[in-house]
């Protein structure tokens, strides 16, 4: 890899970053216009991610496949 190559994926990753955060503005004023909510920290965004553990039975394989 020359010289510019390994310059310019450096820069890709910081170019990502301005595009992301250009529309996360965006983004939240839809989800607030047809009645969602935004999250307001970091910290929620990843509580809304992450399943809930229901502590229901699991289910057993389709024994068809």
């Amino acid at each position: 890899m020359n010289e510019q190559d390994f310059r310019n994926c450096h820069l890709l990753p910081d170019e990502r970053a301005k595009q992301i955060f250009g529309v996360t503005d965006d983004l939240g004023e839809r989800a607030q216009k047809i009645g969602g909510t935004t999250p307001c920290v970091i910290s929620e965004i990843s509580e809304q991610q992450r399943p809930k553990n229901k502590n229901e039975e699991p289910v057993a394989p389709n024994e068809d496949e």
